[in-house]
């Protein structure tokens, strides 16, 4: 169920086209042949580049966990700011979302990171900012 729900969500953070054309790379690369996980690893690197390093050398070979923490919220008239920590230094991606009237307005995915980052976005002042739900909660 891990590496499924991890896979899924790698998916979600690189998108489904890329991610599609990953995984043809690797069964085009490896079919009728008997593949290690290295080999899987490589055609993400390859394809992916660093953004697949959170996933092989975290999720994979370890049982650690995600856990960022959303530290402080400003708005003025022009933008949201946000400070999020980065609790566990597991440089995983995360999805900031956006709320109006209970509907999601706005969505992006925040590259993984260690430590604190600052992110501004340029909101209506009506939108509410949230946090993703916890991230790997059925890992």
């Amino acid at each position: 169920m891990k590496t499924a729900n991890l896979f899924a969500y790698m998916e979600k953070s690189i998108g489904t086209e890329r991610f599609d054309q990953v995984m043809k790379s690797y069964f085009d690369t490896w079919k009728f042949r008997h593949p290690y996980p290295e080999n899987l690893e490589s055609i993400f690197s390859s394809k992916v580049g660093s953004k697949a390093d959170w996933l092989f050398d975290y999720f994979l070979k370890t049982n650690k966990k995600v856990d960022y923490k959303l530290c402080k919220y400003h708005h003025n008239n022009e933008q949201s700011e946000l400070t999020i920590v980065n609790k566990e230094e597991i440089p995983a991606p995360v999805k900031i979302s956006g709320l109006k009237d209970n509907k999601v307005v706005f969505e992006q995915w925040v590259d993984g990171f260690v430590g604190k980052q600052k992110l501004k976005y340029q909101i209506l002042k009506l939108i509410k900012l949230f946090w993703i739900r916890k991230i790997f909660h059925l890992i």
